[in-house]
């Protein structure tokens, strides 16, 4: 995989300016740097789930991790929605690319290579893919296990990413791993008021430079 770590185009700077933007209008809980994700109900999955926030940035996972963060065990069941991030009017991006995850597995250079290869294909099995969908925690990767989803959002998300152009992988898991560790760094430090957008691209073309 090639990339190329120069971000001359203006679109990261204006990216920044925008996320600026939406700092300033103070949108977040009280100490949010310190939120977990998904971990008791103090996270931002859990503050959604009790009514404590109106809406998480990303989170597929919220339909099973929620069904514990909830006093009766339940979750938010069906007053829990989803929507993907709206286009910007002046953006030049691909209409209905979508930007996200993937889980994926590796052998470990010491592992039994036939062992570790029957591993991996019973992980991306029809089968267990499809117990894993029924569990309504993920979304199954497997061509034509995706009807064993019964949870409506991951449902209708399943529809989304399939009628996706392209899925972009998170840049700080597509970029090299210390070009994306700087991303994440940099972007904590936004967030905390502590970089402007032009650090955040500075910082990570550096890292670019010195990987």
């Amino acid at each position: 995989m090639s990339v190329d770590y120069k971000l001359t185009d203006p679109c990261w700077v204006a990216a920044g300016n925008k996320i600026k933007q939406l700092l300033d209008a103070s949108p977040f809980n009280n100490g949010f740097l310190a939120t977990p994700a998904q971990q008791g109900a103090g996270s931002s999955a859990g503050l959604l789930a009790n009514g404590k926030a109106a809406m998480e940035l990303q989170g597929q996972w919220d339909p099973g991790v929620m069904q514990g963060l909830t006093p009766d065990q339940k979750g938010l069941g069906d007053k829990l929605g989803w929507f993907p991030f709206p286009d910007l009017s002046d953006g030049k991006g691909t209409k209905g690319a979508a930007l996200g995850g993937g889980d994926g597995y590796s052998c470990s250079w010491k592992a039994p290579r036939a062992a570790c290869a029957d591993f991996l294909k019973y992980l991306v099995s029809a089968d267990v893919q499809k117990r894993w969908a029924a569990l309504n925690v993920g979304l199954p990767v497997t061509q034509g296990t995706q009807t064993a989803v019964a949870d409506p959002n991951l449902k209708s998300l399943i529809d989304f990413r399939g009628k996706a152009p392209y899925v972009q992988l998170y840049l700080d898991i597509y970029f090299a791993t210390s070009v994306g560790q700087a991303l994440d760094d940099a972007t904590a430090n936004q967030f905390a008021g502590t970089a402007t957008p032009d650090q955040v691209v500075k910082a990570i073309e550096d890292a670019g430079k010195n990987r």
